[in-house]
């Protein structure tokens, strides 16, 4: 799978192996703008041009406040789309908060077919009794790619 997903890890190595406990991913156009009374921070989230364009947009003070407010400990993963460059800012939070920051070359709605036809292969392997889990992991340290593990989750 790491070739199908084509991740660089930029930032945030210390979250990785975090648990994604909702398959669904989230574009928080709105959170970061202000907005966020729907901020789902158990998802992955997804910046294409419209959200790096929007925080671009934005003064520093401004633009730091919104990301520390979007870019909670819980969210599980980041991943910047279509080779946009990565400001600093997204790399210090998620470095400070363990967030996995990844990148790739893929457009985000290549990105997202991917993502849900992993997503639904998912839910058709495994009943509900089973208990799927989901973790993004360090494939190969030195190259920086990953690989989302899914199985069955570990006792705890």
């Amino acid at each position: 799978m790491v070739d199908e997903f084509a991740f660089d890890v930029v930032a945030g190595f210390k979250g990785l192996g975090k648990e994604i406990t909702d398959p669904t991913l989230k574009r928080p156009s709105a959170e970061l703008a202000g907005f966020l009374t729907y901020l789902t921070p158990s998802r992955l989230q997804v910046y294409g041009r419209t959200e790096m364009g929007l925080i671009e947009q934005l003064g520093p003070t401004v633009r730091m406040n919104h990301l520390e407010k979007v870019l909670v400990p819980e969210v599980p993963g980041l991943i910047v789309t279509r080779g946009l460059p990565v400001i600093e800012e997204l790399r210090v939070l998620a470095d400070e908060r363990e967030i996995p920051l990844m990148t790739t070359n893929k457009s985000t709605t290549r990105l997202f077919f991917v993502l849900i036809r992993v997503t639904r292969r998912i839910s058709i392997i495994f009943s509900p009794e089973i208990d799927p889990f989901l973790t993004i992991d360090s494939y190969n340290n030195l190259s920086g790619n990953l690989a989302v593990h899914m199985g069955k989750r570990p006792p705890r």
